[in-house]
């Protein structure tokens, strides 16, 4: 995939989030309550030469307040657990690769808008839309090691190092069903874009999460 089509899908989104605005003016009333939420996900992150991390879980949070019946205001914060990728993956084959050393983690903080919509009469299920600009922070310190094949092969030791901070965009598409009064199971599935240094990196991702309304 070329460098231009992440950065495509970055300005895509970037317009989505304007259109979730736009229509907060003609979109039909619901009941929405503000909701807190926090659950797990995973994250797969697609075709970038700034990152070298395999599919990851996170944790995640969410905060967000009505400033009308079906528009609100709100923050997610996540921590990512990332997976280094294995050395033939990066370095190619020909050396007998140990396992990695070392780990690498990921925060993002993205204030977002929501716009809610309820499906049925009782207002117990809504799904909703969220677009959001943020910040990243990326940390990671791997040694990957390894011996070429053979009586004379030497040791050989690759360190990769990076430490970032970044901004993003996120957009999102969620089901919040009532499970109790106040409590509910959330579901949302996105679609993120960092922009990096050498080309923009974008992840497919997905989180379950427990919300309670404020």
């Amino acid at each position: 995939m070329s460098g231009s089509i992440p950065n495509k899908l970055a300005r895509r989104v970037a317009q989505g989030i304007l259109i979730v605005v736009i229509m907060t003016s003609v979109a039909p009333p619901v009941e929405a309550s503000g909701l807190f939420s926090i659950g797990a996900g995973h994250t797969r992150f697609r075709d970038s030469k700034a990152v070298i991390w395999d599919p990851s879980w996170y944790l995640t949070g969410t905060l967000f307040f009505d400033l009308r019946p079906n528009l609100q205001l709100g923050l997610s914060m996540s921590y990512y657990f990332l997976q280094p990728r294995s050395a033939s993956e990066i370095f190619g084959v020909g050396v007998m690769w140990e396992e990695p050393e070392g780990d690498g983690w990921m925060f993002s903080l993205v204030p977002s808008v929501r716009i809610p919509f309820s499906i049925g009469d009782d207002g117990s299920t809504q799904v909703y839309l969220q677009g959001g600009l943020g910040w990243y922070r990326f940390d990671m310190d791997v040694l990957y090691s390894g011996r070429v094949p053979g009586p004379d092969g030497d040791d050989i030791e690759r360190r990769v190092k990076a430490s970032w901070d970044k901004p993003g965009i996120d957009g999102r598409f969620g089901v919040v069903t009532r499970l109790d009064k106040r409590l509910f199971l959330e579901i949302s599935p996105g679609i993120s874009v960092i922009f990096t240094d050498d080309e923009s990196t974008w992840s497919l991702n997905g989180y379950i999460a427990m919300a309670l309304t404020m």
